[in-house]
């Protein structure tokens, strides 16, 4: 499904029943030209179904590497870009500088990408955990406490 053109009508072909009998359908009874979005929105939702629901992939997915790294996920979210724009240019730019190579950089600045996010990482879920976890329990406690005087 997720193989459908993005642009044109296919003439012919299982792509030009999907049109014919869907997406055409679909952009005359909302009057939009959005029908493609929608059917790569229907693939998209069927992949992560098929994952969701395969023995294989859960498997996978349940190695300790990777419970690990969703523990942290949303850490390195929050972390990568800002690191990927500050340090990792710098110290590619310095490396590109005194190196006058291309891959060498990349290596270099690849390596310490992922030991200041690692080190932020932990910093950042330690914080959390100890320090701000608590807080907002104790305000949720507070304010379901202000709800139920209120009732």
């Amino acid at each position: 499904m997720g193989a459908y053109p993005p642009s044109g009508i296919p003439e012919s072909g299982i792509y030009n029943i999907v049109y014919k009998y869907i997406i055409f359908q679909y952009n005359s009874f909302l009057n939009t030209q959005s029908g493609t979005h929608l059917w790569y929105v229907i693939a998209a939702f069927g992949v992560v179904y098929g994952l969701m629901e395969g023995e294989i992939v859960k498997k996978f997915f349940e190695k300790k590497a990777f419970v690990c790294l969703g523990d942290r996920s949303l850490y390195l979210y929050l972390v990568h870009t800002p690191v990927i724009f500050s340090v990792t240019a710098y110290i590619f730019v310095k490396a590109y500088q005194k190196l006058g190579t291309y891959m060498s950089p990349i290596v270099i600045s690849y390596v310490f990408t992922i030991l200041v996010c690692g080190i932020l990482i932990e910093v950042l879920k330690y914080i959390t955990e100890k320090y701000l976890y608590p807080i907002s329990d104790r305000f949720i406690k507070a304010l379901l406490i202000k709800q139920e005087r209120s009732i």
